[in-house]
């Protein structure tokens, strides 16, 4: 369960990131966390999210050091496919780092924090708010006035691979 305070400064982030769980939802993908369901109490919202009893691929990689060639194509394809899915559905996450990308009990990736995500984004649509962990963004996020669009989630897949 994720928990939130509604005096929080993440309270527009939480309120982001349970719009695009209302829309994965339905069509639900396995390489993408499934929220249960959501609620709030006086003081909080909560998120019931599936259990990934696996750590995150950042704090792995720090204690395994590297990832083997075929460790890290099996991770990468599950992500795009990942990926693929929200961009399907018009959605670009907008902050794919080792650090959102989580292991279930099966040693399956799966994207997790969608709290930077963007709804309604075709294929072209640019979208104005740069957002995102800077390591891991695009060459776009550098140029003022330059806009992005969710390609560049296929961006920082490459900087993780």
């Amino acid at each position: 369960i994720k928990v939130v305070e509604k005096a929080s400064r993440f309270l527009s982030v939480m309120v982001s990131e349970k719009q695009v769980m209302d829309l994965l939802r339905p069509n639900w993908h396995p390489f993408v966390v499934y929220m249960f369901n959501c609620f709030q109490t006086k003081g909080h919202i909560l998120f019931v999210m599936e259990y990934l009893e696996g750590r995150t691929l950042n704090v792995i990689l720090a204690i395994e050091k590297f990832f083997t060639e075929q460790r890290t194509v099996f991770y990468s394809s599950c992500v795009l496919l990942a990926i693929g899915y929200l961009h399907s559905l018009n959605i670009a996450h907008r902050d794919i780092k080792l650090e959102n990308i989580a292991l279930d009990r099966q040693g399956y990736p799966k994207l997790i924090d969608f709290g930077m995500a963007e709804i309604n984004v075709k294929h072209n649509t640019p979208i104005l708010e740069k957002s995102g962990t800077r390591f891991y963004q695009g060459p776009e996020f550098l140029i003022p006035g330059m806009i992005t669009r969710r390609s560049s989630d296929f961006w920082s897949l490459g900087v993780i691979i």
